[in-house]
């Protein structure tokens, strides 16, 4: 098997209650919906089984897909976009949002940003 492609992501599934604490969407947050809520020894957003519930089997497919075939577009769900590759010119990533779910456009400031600190991580050392 060919495995050749590069796909990203921004996870943007908000909690109400993690919002209201200020915390935004919390790094990692989302092994709570990979695994699903059930999976993480109890550590996953209440919302993940209520208001966010219909984000988990979205990600839990892509995931399965990938794992399957190398690709999280073959068996994903009916009716959620095709997650499109990754590409240097592109930059598309696929945004996760509960009802949401679609392809976006990584914004100019944000890819400036990327590449400030691309260019300063050998000195360091990152």
């Amino acid at each position: 098997m060919n495995i050749s492609g590069n796909w990203n992501y921004r996870w943007n599934v908000i909690d109400p209650i993690q919002a209201e604490a200020g915390y935004g969407v919390p790094h990692t947050v989302e092994v709570n919906a990979i695994w699903g809520p059930d999976n993480v020894n109890g550590g996953a957003p209440a919302s993940y089984k209520t208001t966010n519930a219909a984000i988990v089997p979205v990600v839990q497919a892509y995931w399965t897909s990938f794992i399957r075939s190398f690709d999280p577009n073959t068996h994903r769900l009916p009716g959620t976009p095709v997650w499109e590759e990754w590409t240097k010119g592109g930059y598309q990533r696929l945004m996760f949002q509960t009802n949401n779910t679609h392809m976006e456009t990584v914004p100019l400031d944000q890819r400036e940003r990327c590449a400030y600190l691309s260019s300063i991580g050998v000195s360091i050392a990152q």
